[in-house]
This record gives structure tokens, sequence and C-alpha cells, in this order.
């Protein structure tokens, strides 16, 4: 199981979709097993999920202001893939 997959879920299941606070998500057990069975660590702290969901930003929208996450919908990832190759061919 991904990181992303294991947020996944308790994301959906506290926002439906919508914007989760970073608290709300360390605070979620699954999340808290995923960290210790999976990746042996705590759970990580605001800068550390910022620094992931900024590298993952295809899939995740995440408002620094707030603390807070929610997915990128399909459209919005396809959006995100047809940007980057758009700069790729600009760049060529």
């Amino acid at each position: 199981m991904t990181v992303d997959e294991a947020l996944l879920g308790p994301v959906m299941a506290h926002g439906n979709g919508d914007w989760v606070k970073l608290s709300d998500l360390r605070a979620d057990l699954s999340v808290r097993n995923f960290f210790q069975s999976m990746l042996k660590s705590a759970v990580w702290n605001n800068r550390e999920f910022e620094d992931f969901f900024d590298g993952h930003f295809d899939k995740w929208e995440f408002d620094k202001k707030r603390a807070s996450v929610r997915p990128r919908s399909a459209a919005q990832q396809l959006e995100e893939k047809l940007k980057r190759v758009a700069k790729r061919e600009e760049v060529a």
C-alpha cells in the first residue's frame, strides 16, 4: 500500500472529497496504523505532509494556510497531466 492509497480513504471519510484538516488526518486510526506498521515511524508533522502533498500535487490539492488537503478529481488530475505535457512541448 502506498501513502497515497493509505490517505485517500481517511480523507474521503472525513471530508467526502472536500477539505480535511491535517490534524484530523493525523488523528485518524487507520493513518496512525499505516505509519506504525508500514512506515515504522510516527505520523508526519505538518511540514512533512506539506512536502509530500507538494510532491504529489497532481493527486492532491494542499492549502498551507488552512493546513488542509483534498484529493484532486480525475478531471483535475488529467488537466495537470496535460499542462505538464504542454510545458514539455514548449521546451522541446
